[in-house]
This record gives C-alpha cells, structure tokens and sequence, in this order.
C-alpha cells in the first residue's frame, strides 16, 4: 500500500514535469528557429541580386546614351569647319609680327640701295674706263645679286676690255642663263666666243639671238660670216638676206652676200651685189675688179678671222 500511494504520488509530479519538458521542447524549437540562419539567410541573396541588376541595367543604359552623344558629337563636328592649328594671335604676337614684317621691309630696302650704288659706280668706271677697279665692283655686284644679268653682263665686258678673254666669256654665260630670252646677252656671248676664236660657239649664240629677235641684223651678219668660214655657204646666204631684210643697206651684209655669190661660182651677182656695197665699205671695192674681198673665207677656216662689228 506504502508503495502505491508513492507511485501514485509521483504520477502528478510525472504530469506537471510532461509539460514543461514539452514546453522546453517547444521552447528548444524556439530557439532553434531564432537561432537557424535560413529565412533571413535566403531573403537577403534575394535582394543583392535584384539590385545587382538594376544597377547593370542602369549602366547599359548610361553606356547607350554615351555612344548616342558621341555620334551626333562627331557628326556635328565633320561638318564644322576645321579648327585653326594656330590660335589667334593676341596684341602681343600681332605686334611682334608686324614688327618682323617692318625689319625685313627695312633690310631690303637698305640692300636695294646698297646694289643700286653699286651699278651706279660699276657705271662711273665704265666711262671712266677703269677696268682694274670695274671687274672688282661689278664682281661684288653679282655675288649679291647673282640673278641680275646686268651686272653679269658689265663683269663680261670689263674682263674683254682687260683682255680677260675666258673669265669673260664664263660672266656671259652666266648672264644668258640668268636672263635666257635677252638677244643682247646671246649677242654678247657670241662676240667673246669670237675673242677666243670658237667660231662654232659663236654661230650658236648669233643664231640664238635671231631667234629671239628676228630684227637683230648684226646677229644675222655674223651668222652669215661665221656660216661662210665654216663652208657652210647656203647658211651664209640666207643669214645675209635677212640682214639685208632688215637693212637694205647694211655694208657688211652687202659685202657678205657679194663673198658667198662669188664662192657659189655666180660673179655676175657677186659685181651685182658690190656695186651699192661700194660707196658703203671700201672692203668690197675690190670685188668689182673679180679680186677676194677682205671677207673672202681662205682655205683654211681656222686663220679667217670674220668681220667684227663697231662696238660692242
């Protein structure tokens, strides 16, 4: 009996303990569920995501509108006019420029002048005829102003009066290769061709000059003579008759047409053509008597020299 009143007395103690073992069951859930990490652990993946792609949707976006700009930024400057490499230049920079200009103004004018004296006294030893000093001055001239074929010219004539026969035919050449289309330089180099006894070089800057001016008779007589010296008679012929063209009355022309009428074997023409010559060149008094006339080319070519015109 003892004993079952004690079982019994423990029964309700069993009861009340049931409950709080289930509710500390129930609280141990409790804490598991505060303590377990899934729910918020899964809602905040969640959210991270949804605003990664906002934000690469945002940057697409961004990077869309950047290209678009860019574009019509491009465009619009094709079509603009091109921006200078040099900026405007400011008060300072305009002034130091004009101020250049006016320097380079004033040191051409100084040197214009300086060469103007020069010609002026290349020009003053000319009349004076003092060689010595004019090849020196004329000489200066070219070396600053080597493209005036004026000053080439005055140097070829000051060495062919000082007998300078090769340093003056180098200055002619250099002025007909300054000035090409000048008759007078071609002329002129003919005749210091003549001085050197280059009866060839000389025919060819005659005839040059007759080209470039078909009214030059001296050139045309000269082509005649040289043409005659060098046997070349049916040239020598029609230079004389365009000399003669130009001026009817052209002694050396007459006296020239008569040479190459009478090597021709025509001495009908040739008395024909020195009777007018007669009163004009005593040189050609003799061929109206059938006797050579001064002009007259001799076997050899090399010991003719033909006839020089007056003055240079």
């Amino acid at each position: 009996r003892v004993m079952r009143r004690d079982k019994r007395s423990e029964l309700p103690e069993q009861r009340a303990r049931a409950p709080g073992t289930t509710g500390g069951a129930r609280g141990g859930s409790d804490s598991r569920d505060e303590d377990s990490p899934d729910e918020p652990d899964g809602a905040e993946p969640r959210s991270a995501k949804s605003s990664l792609r906002y934000l690469a949707m945002a940057a697409a976006t961004l990077g869309s509108l950047i290209v678009v700009a860019w574009v019509l930024f491009a465009h619009k400057e094709s079509d603009a006019p091109p921006t200078p490499l040099v900026a405007a230049a400011g008060p300072a920079q305009a002034s130091s420029a004009q101020a250049a200009q006016l320097a380079n103004a004033s040191a051409n004018t100084e040197r214009e002048e300086a060469n103007q004296k020069l010609a002026v006294k290349v020009q003053e030893l000319k009349g004076a005829a003092n060689w010595n000093v004019l090849v020196l001055y004329a000489a200066e001239w070219t070396r600053k102003e080597p493209a005036n074929s004026a000053a080439w010219k005055e140097l070829s004539n000051g060495y062919v009066n000082l007998r300078q026969f090769v340093d003056a035919q180098s200055a002619a050449a250099k002025a007909v290769e300054v000035a090409p289309k000048d008759a007078l330089l071609w002329r002129n180099l003919g005749r210091v061709s003549l001085d050197l006894d280059q009866p060839e070089a000389a025919l060819r800057a005659f005839e040059q000059a007759t080209i470039l001016d078909d009214k030059d008779a001296d050139s045309y007589v000269q082509s005649g003579i040289l043409n005659a010296r060098l046997g070349h008679l049916p040239e020598a012929k029609l230079a004389f008759a365009a000399a003669l063209a130009v001026t009817p009355e052209n002694a050396d022309a007459l006296c020239g047409d008569t040479l190459v009428a009478q090597k021709l074997g025509r001495p009908k023409d040739a008395i024909a053509n020195a009777k007018p010559a007669k009163p004009l060149d005593k040189n050609c008094v003799e061929l109206i008597d059938g006797k050579p006339a001064v002009v007259a080319a001799p076997s050899s070519p090399a010991a003719y020299k033909p006839v020089r015109l007056n003055g240079r």
